[in-house]
């Protein structure tokens, strides 16, 4: 505790701190609170291939992971559905993608129940160690009243 002159705590000390901390905790919640997960298209390549074409399962903005007659996965961001084939990026370099090549197909999806867990958990989590900051300070303050700032 930084102490001003007389022994009383410096003015604004621990509001600064509680500030920090709490933007720090804000942060790791803000970071924490949502999960996807890789949903898998199950159906023949025909019909997958059809649906691609008339926008109802990949659209741009989708990260997709498609397995092609040559057994390569991609892993990409779309860019644009064209009739005849998937554009996208990944790391910067376009990738294009013919339908007519796609066997299986992977999209990211929010999970609305692991996020909602994951919120709760992390939104738990900041509230438990703000809690415990605000003891630690109370029992501080305790005993500078009682045994006069020897805890320092």
């Amino acid at each position: 505790m930084v102490l001003a002159a007389g022994g009383d705590p410096a003015p604004g000390f621990q509001a600064y701190r509680w500030r920090r901390s709490f933007a720090w905790l804000v942060a790791a919640a803000m970071i924490g609170g949502g999960c996807t997960t890789m949903k898998s298209n199950q159906m023949p390549p025909e019909a997958l291939q059809a649906q691609i074409r008339n926008g109802s399962i990949v659209q741009a903005g989708d990260e997709v992971s498609v397995v092609t007659g040559n057994g390569k996965e991609h892993t990409f961001r779309v860019s644009a559905v064209e009739p005849d084939a998937i554009l996208g990026t990944v790391e910067g370099e376009s990738v294009t993608i013919p339908i007519d090549d796609v066997l299986a197909l992977r999209t990211r999806e929010v999970s609305v129940g692991r996020t909602a867990l994951a919120g709760v958990g992390v939104y738990l989590l900041v509230g438990g160690v703000l809690i415990v900051l605000a003891m630690h300070d109370m029992m501080e303050d305790i005993v500078n009243v009682m045994f006069g700032g020897l805890s320092d």
